[in-house]
């Protein structure tokens, strides 16, 4: 009896957690092994979300941090809880990967998301487009308008993002920076200013012409 009810056991598939099924891969009747294909099972409720994080931002990951997470661009933005990270940094890439997962949702498995790192130290971040950068052999330099002329100063920057960087020492809030014709910019030259922008309003074309 013990052998009989071990077989009929054997024609009852139980599935390992709960979830949804996906499409059915074979027919009413059909013959089925321990290796056949039925079905797929996806757990929806609590979704796995896999990323790199350059070596440059890995002092912002922690196991039990946030993340914010985004699935387009006019969806909500929701928070996920990092679970996980490799041991090591990939020595091609300079990136680290890491594993985030959401619950109190539901996500289709599968789904690009775009995830945003949360800085909360507090400190004052001053931002510059990218192009605004002049490369040295020695440094890096902004030009700024100062009494009407334009002036060179060297900056250190910190992180970068998408069209902009971060200047961490050279400049303070509230200075005019050159942004375009920088190449034409002479020190102590007078500098006629065309147009005075936000760089948020920068941001904004950029991501239109992108």
């Amino acid at each position: 009896m013990a052998v009989t009810q071990a077989q009929l056991d054997k024609t009852v598939v139980k599935a390992p957690f709960s979830g949804v099924l996906g499409l059915r891969m074979i027919s009413p009747g059909a013959y089925v092994s321990p290796t056949t294909a039925i079905s797929t099972l996806q757990q929806v409720d609590k979704v796995k979300i896999d990323f790199n994080v350059p070596e440059l931002y890995t002092e912002l990951i922690k196991k039990g941090a946030t993340v914010t997470i985004q699935t387009n661009g006019n969806s909500p933005k929701r928070k996920a809880t990092i679970v996980a990270t490799d041991p090591q940094i990939n020595a091609t890439t300079r990136n680290l990967r890491v594993r985030a997962v959401f619950e109190g949702g539901i996500i289709e498995p599968g789904t690009f998301v775009k995830v945003l790192l949360d800085e909360k130290s507090g400190r004052n971040t001053i931002l510059v487009p990218t192009n605004t950068i002049i490369p040295d052999a020695t440094a890096k330099k902004l030009i700024i308008v100062k009494d009407g002329k334009g002036a060179m100063v060297s900056v250190k920057t910190g992180y970068r993002g998408a069209g902009t960087v971060e200047i961490t020492k050279g400049i303070k809030p509230g200075d005019s920076i050159v942004v375009t014709g920088v190449l034409f910019v002479r020190p102590n030259q007078p500098v006629k200013v065309r147009s005075v922008k936000k760089l948020s309003d920068l941001i904004k074309q950029q991501q239109q012409e992108q």
